[in-house]
């Protein structure tokens, strides 16, 4: 993955309004999700990332695809509901600590 287009295209997002601490963590999350994103390839979704629905804006999660070399596969779905959310972090982080009965 470029990061320095992703950098780039934030940083026009930024210059064409206020920065703002969402926007802020929106980009944080762009760079976050490119980094991870940067080494799947596969046939399935290499990526499976859930949001709160409309925390970010399409034309972002949009032109974090285009940034993308490689094309690696990404599932984006948002959810409705944070707690939702909430409890598929907490199944994750069962299964990552191996606590899973």
């Amino acid at each position: 993955m470029r990061v320095a287009s992703l950098e780039g295209v934030l940083l026009n997002l930024a210059r064409s309004k206020p920065l703002s601490r969402r926007s802020v963590l929106q980009g944080a999350a762009a760079i976050a999700l490119g980094t991870l994103a940067s080494g799947c390839s596969g046939g399935e979704p290499s990526l499976r990332v859930r949001l709160l629905n409309r925390s970010l804006p399409r034309q972002l999660v949009g032109e974090f695809r285009r940034t993308l070399t490689g094309q690696p596969k990404l599932d984006f779905k948002p959810e409705s509901n944070l707690q939702v959310i909430a409890e598929l972090l907490t199944d994750w982080q069962a299964i990552a600590a191996g606590d899973v009965t």
